[in-house]
């Protein structure tokens, strides 16, 4: 890329091409946010691809545009080319699907409820969403759609799993891929531990009939149904002291970034959250900070004094810092295309002129 923007070709460029491509640029750019913003219902089969082409060939076209644009015109084609590249980041990340279906995959997933699944078994794993949901050897929904439903799980394709976190769950049950692992729903020291509750399993699948005869499980709402929803009765919830007798816990709020108790102990000890022990998270206990220890391998926990205490855990996955550095980054990309396109400038008025040495 530095190779090709040093090397400025002789040809000049018409200054209503440089203004066709920057607006063809921005508009193109705006037009991917609108249909981001309406909810992302974009083109299926041979249009995706060909909408692909498109901005390829208007991205390549600026980039042309920056090489050999000067002054203040190089300055706006990289500044449209940035805004470009965010913007298809904002839309797509970091890979650009295509989809082979053609409508809106959003008509899958309603506003209320899931579909297979009884009313009741939705509206009791609602209620109780600080538990966690396991789908039973994959004979039911997917583990990755839960946090659609505002459900959580210990499985799925997390991107950001841990090799702290692989190797506890690896001491119960073994990966089937390098992220994809399989519950074991007769093991009780990984159902408790995980702060699992409920085990969902396709009617007729291999496990529905064991769960349906334990005694450990319970079946919510009907029979009849596609997806079978069972509750383990013995559920501990993924938060807790580490001394199961050492106080008590009330829980205040419970959201994706942050959770919220109430603790009240008479000798203090260590207070359990079961997520990953993985940077962003920050606890604060009765307004400080506090530090946030490894627990069970891959886990979080606090040491508390005696009394009563109100502790939050908060997941900040914003940096300042790398904000910052971003800011930076860009604001300096665009001075040295300024200060580049001045020096050519100025060589250019320097250099001679054969008409006008005549």
């Amino acid at each position: 890329m530095n190779d090709f923007l040093e090397s400025r070709a002789n040809l000049p460029v018409p200054a209503w091409f440089l203004l066709v491509s920057f607006v063809a640029l921005a508009a193109w750019s705006v037009r991917e946010l609108v249909i981001w913003h309406r909810g992302g219902h974009y083109s299926t089969h041979t249009r995706a691809a060909l909408q692909t082409a498109i901005a390829l060939l208007l991205f390549s076209v600026c980039f042309w545009c920056v090489r050999q644009a000067t002054g203040r015109r190089k300055l706006l084609a990289t500044a449209l080319l940035l805004f470009f590249t965010a913007t298809d980041y904002k839309v797509f990340g970091s890979g650009r699907w295509f989809n082979a279906v053609n409508g809106d995959v959003d008509s899958e997933y309603p506003r209320y409820g899931i579909g297979g699944i009884d009313d009741a078994a939705y509206r009791a794993m609602r209620e109780n969403r600080h538990y966690r949901v396991v789908t039973d050897s994959l004979a039911g929904p997917n583990p990755a759609s839960y946090r659609i439903w505002g459900l959580a799980t210990p499985e799925g394709a997390d991107p950001f799993i841990s090799s702290q976190y692989k190797q506890t769950i690896q001491h119960w049950v073994p990966f089937q891929t390098n992220r994809l692992f399989y519950t074991d729903v007769q093991n009780e020291d990984m159902l408790q531990t995980l702060g699992l509750r409920y085990v969902l399993v396709r009617d007729g699948a291999e496990h529905d009939s064991a769960l349906a005869a334990s005694p450990n499980f319970r079946l919510i709402g009907r029979r009849n149904i596609y997806c079978h929803v069972y509750e383990y009765l013995h559920a501990r919830p993924p938060y807790h002291w580490e001394d199961a007798h050492s106080g008590e816990v009330r829980l205040i709020v419970w959201n994706p970034e942050r959770r919220e108790f109430v603790v009240r102990s008479d000798l203090g000890g260590r207070f359990v959250l079961v997520e990953q022990f993985f940077p962003g998270w920050w606890a604060i206990v009765d307004g400080h900070p506090a530090q946030i220890e490894r627990w069970g391998g891959a886990f979080q926990a606090i040491r508390l004094p005696a009394g009563e205490h109100r502790v939050r855990f908060e997941f900040r996955s914003v940096n300042a810092g790398i904000i910052a550095i971003n800011v930076v980054a860009v604001c300096a990309l665009l001075v040295l295309a300024w200060t580049d396109a001045r020096s050519r400038c100025k060589s250019s008025v320097g250099r001679p002129d054969s008409l006008h040495q005549r």
